[in-house]
């Protein structure tokens, strides 16, 4: 595939740009762009990835606030850690968000830019399985060079920009943007120049940086954006250790969706107000779609009974009511 552009073809490109038109994730991912998810290590990218990826094959909001069109065809390049460990975590993470499987390849097989063999092994998975979306995780392990010199970074970049090229897939990329404490079993300067940071803005076409605010709350926050497209400036998330579930905490409040939503009904009930899937929506922030399944995994039963029909007639009444 050429790069090539003059004349008639050239003025098309420049007069209808294709990247950032069309979203995948409304307001975050965008169909063919290069999006970088950073963070120090353990600020729980990994996880977060898992649950776009498990939403984005059924066509789920992703983190039960941010709506898609439609399901993708998912590719997940996992590059470190344990296949074992994150397969035991989406495991619990589809038990919550309703996976489908075909839309979903899995590939552990190293790929370096170096190892030609690996990078036509990768090519051919993904050329069979014809992804739209890519997660990589992580950007480090696609090289056994360093990445804070231009020349071990630009063969990375070059093979991400063909990855891009030959499947058409937005991608989206895991990066450590500081080293730890200990690297290698050296001890390292935190503000030393880390994997290729310094050259990460030029390449990427959005950057989205998740920052740590507690043991269980991160904020994902845009640092740059497609420039023809508005999009999110920031958007925080809360983490269940429990089934690795990660939900959007809407803005004004510090609370994940179930507490949200119980002490919501709570309220309306101690007053006397009449709740139903409209009531909710309206006063938490959550889609219905995420607000019905938690209902419907339990979490609300100590509380609430329903009448009617499971749409907008349902209503959700006190246990001790004899309505």
């Amino acid at each position: 595939m050429s790069d090539y552009l003059s004349g008639i073809s050239l003025r098309e490109e420049i007069e209808n740009p294709a990247v950032g038109q069309d979203a995948i994730v409304e307001g975050l991912i965008f169909k063919d762009t290069i999006n970088i998810l950073y963070s120090e290590p353990g600020a729980g990218k990994s996880v977060i990835a898992v649950n776009m990826l498990a939403a984005m094959s059924g066509g789920w909001p992703v983190f039960g606030l941010l709506p898609m069109k439609r399901f993708y065809r998912c590719s997940y390049l996992q590059l470190e850690g344990s296949r074992d460990e994150q397969f035991g975590r989406f495991h619990d993470i589809a038990s919550v968000i309703p996976v489908d499987y075909e839309n979903i390849s899995w590939h552990t097989s190293p790929v370096f830019v170096e190892n030609l063999q690996s990078q036509y092994q990768m090519f051919k998975e993904l050329l069979q399985f014809k992804p739209e979306v890519i997660f990589i995780d992580s950007f480090y392990c696609l090289t056994s060079r360093g990445l804070s010199k231009e020349e071990g970074f630009l063969p990375v970049r070059n093979m991400l920009k063909q990855i891009k090229d030959k499947t058409n897939a937005a991608l989206i990329i895991l990066h450590h943007s500081a080293k730890p404490q200990y690297h290698e079993g050296k001890k390292v300067q935190r503000e030393d120049p880390f994997l290729g940071s310094q050259y990460m803005k030029a390449f990427a076409d959005s950057m989205i940086e998740c920052a740590r605010e507690s043991n269980n709350k991160v904020i994902l926050k845009v640092t740059k954006a497609q420039r023809n497209n508005e999009g999110l400036k920031q958007i925080r998330l809360a983490f269940n250790k429990t089934n690795w579930i990660v939900t959007a905490i809407p803005e004004g409040t510090s609370k994940n969706a179930t507490t949200a939503i119980r002490e919501c009904l709570e309220r309306c009930f101690s007053k006397g107000i009449e709740v139903t899937y409209d009531t909710l929506i309206e006063k938490t922030g959550f889609t219905k779609r995420h607000i019905r399944r938690l209902k419907n995994d339990g979490h609300f039963s100590h509380l609430c009974h329903f009448e009617g029909d499971e749409g907008t007639a349902l209503r959700w009444l006190p246990k001790m009511s004899t309505k």
